[in-house]
């Protein structure tokens, strides 16, 4: 998440870490067995990638690959989703995620982008909380502050 996303959803968060931007493709690709891919790896390649003004971490990356490698193909879909990983398997296309340890779908993988920032990760609640999820929130805030003592 970032200021965008939370604005988009009506929503805050906490942060409770950092993950990398990642490239998730179908097992059978050719950049599969990459251990970090480039943007030149990209090159000639179908992108998914969340529509603009979701995510300004996002909204960095594409704005990267629109001024230095107009042949990458971005395809803009709204927000991601189950049909997504799907569509990239289908099609054999990519998809520009985020955290690379996270698994979504058994016939794809994540592989790192070589791009030396990181995105806000953590939990998202409502504006307005509940008691027990203003509590659940207290609790992690207090386990996230004496990590970082």
């Amino acid at each position: 998440f970032d200021d965008y996303t939370k604005s988009y959803w009506e929503v805050e968060a906490i942060k409770t870490s950092s993950v990398s931007f990642c490239v998730v493709l179908p097992k059978t690709h050719p950049l599969a067995d990459h251990k970090l891919i480039t943007f030149e790896d990209l090159s000639g390649e179908k992108l998914i990638i969340i529509r603009r003004g979701y995510s300004l971490g996002i909204d960095e990356v594409r704005d990267y690959i629109e001024s230095n490698y107009p042949d990458i193909y971005l395809i803009d879909v709204p927000a991601f989703g189950v049909q997504l990983y799907n569509k990239t398997v289908n099609e054999n296309i990519l998809m520009l995620g985020l955290g690379e340890s996270i698994e979504c779908h058994p016939l794809t993988k994540r592989i790192q982008l070589d791009w030396d920032k990181e995105y806000p990760f953590g939990i998202l609640y409502s504006k307005n909380p509940s008691r027990h999820v203003k509590k659940f929130i207290s609790a992690v805030k207090n386990i996230i502050e004496s990590d970082d003592k």
